[in-house]
């Protein structure tokens, strides 16, 4: 999964730290989604190997809080001092500066929403083979049966595939928000009641 993200988002990645970081830096980011709500996670497989992945949590709060009473917190800080995640102090203040932008987002009265498709990526040698719809088809239906009524994502503008995707889907932009990188589009998707 960590060679998905990696490969799917490498802008992203080179404007935090500047190169692409190893992959064990991004599995701990994955132990954490997968600590607070294993059944959310979704993983599509091609000849035995991982080429995509969705996690989609009932509750935001809950993987949070997973990050910091399960102490994962603590090891990704003990990786960044001890040396292991190999980053200095300005990967750092631009995470933690995205993370407040983050909070502050999903903290709007408007648009806060529990339920959230937090990550999905297919590895861009598997796109247009219809496997980010599938995911985030399994990841919705996975929510209505946990009882959710809204589900909240954000993704950048300019990903007009993606966002084709997710409007094919039920999700209407309702605003945006913005990190280091830029702005981000908001969505939500309400579920109908029968």
């Amino acid at each position: 999964m960590a060679k998905v993200f990696a490969e799917s988002f490498p802008e992203s990645l080179l404007h935090i730290f500047g190169r692409i970081p190893g992959n064990e830096m991004v599995m701990e980011a994955f132990r954490v989604c997968l600590d607070a709500e294993p059944d959310a996670f979704f993983v599509a497989r091609a000849d035995g190997r991982v080429v995509g992945y969705s996690f989609t949590p009932s509750n935001l709060t809950r993987v949070w809080s997973t990050a910091f009473t399960r102490g994962h917190l603590f090891r990704w800080m003990w990786g960044w001092l001890s040396g292991r995640f190999e980053i200095g102090w300005h990967p750092v203040r631009v995470l933690v500066a995205n993370k407040v932008h983050f909070l502050r987002s999903a903290l709007d009265r408007r648009y806060s929403v529990p339920a959230r498709v937090l990550s999905i990526a297919v590895h861009p040698s598997q796109r247009g083979r219809g496997i980010a719809r599938e995911l985030l088809k399994r990841g919705l239906s996975y929510l209505e049966g946990r009882g959710v009524n809204k589900v909240r994502l954000e993704v950048r503008p300019e990903n007009a595939p993606a966002r084709s995707i997710y409007q094919g889907l039920g999700f209407k932009a309702v605003d945006t928000t913005n990190d280091s990188q830029g702005d981000w589009l908001i969505m939500i998707k309400e579920f109908k009641k029968e």
